[in-house]
């Protein structure tokens, strides 16, 4: 509602202004277009469009200083504190098999990928911290503590963390063990 009256009172304002600037105008008319004394026939938009574009300047001003944003809220912490949550990501070789889905049409790791996002997006990232640990033959931190969803979708899809490990046996248990 202050919004829309800010609006309102800067399309007034300067719809005034536009008025008095075209009868101060009329005086000096011959001087300014000519021995006709008019303008040309499209300038007669331009009064009618300045002053919307200040209304429309005031509303989205005061609708951005009013609006709560996430950036805002950025370095609050939350009652209670974080919440972790650890993903625990297979990266090996066999992840990039073709039976993760029905009709073998995805990988795992694509089939993995929606199954995590489609969680993620369910739940209050402000009050979240994620971390990604990507095992194989060893485990290693690929991201701690965010709360970016783009930075997890990045490593979820096809970021070739396999690349960063031994050729070997995934030792699952092993691994779990030392990301706890």
């Amino acid at each position: 509602m202050t919004a829309a009256l800010t609006a309102f009172a800067a399309l007034a304002l300067v719809a005034l202004a536009e008025w008095l600037h075209a009868r101060r105008c009329r005086r000096v008319a011959r001087l300014a277009f000519g021995p006709s004394g008019k303008p040309r026939e499209w300038t007669a938009f331009v009064p009618h469009a300045r002053a919307f574009a200040a209304g429309a300047l005031a509303w989205g001003l005061v609708t951005l200083l009013f609006m709560d944003s996430r950036a805002r809220r950025s370095n609050e912490i939350p009652e209670g504190g974080y919440r972790h949550l650890i993903i625990a990501l297979d990266v090996s070789p066999s992840m990039q098999l073709k039976d993760g889905a029905a009709g073998a049409q995805k990988t795992r790791m694509q089939r993995a990928a929606e199954v995590l996002l489609s969680i993620l997006q369910r739940i209050a990232l402000e009050q979240v911290r994620v971390s990604v640990v990507a095992f194989y033959t060893g485990a290693k931190p690929a991201v701690v503590d965010t709360f970016d969803i783009e930075v997890v979708k990045n490593i979820l899809n096809d970021l070739p963390l396999d690349m960063a490990f031994d050729i070997g046996k995934t030792r699952l248990i092993d691994n779990i063990e030392l990301t706890l």
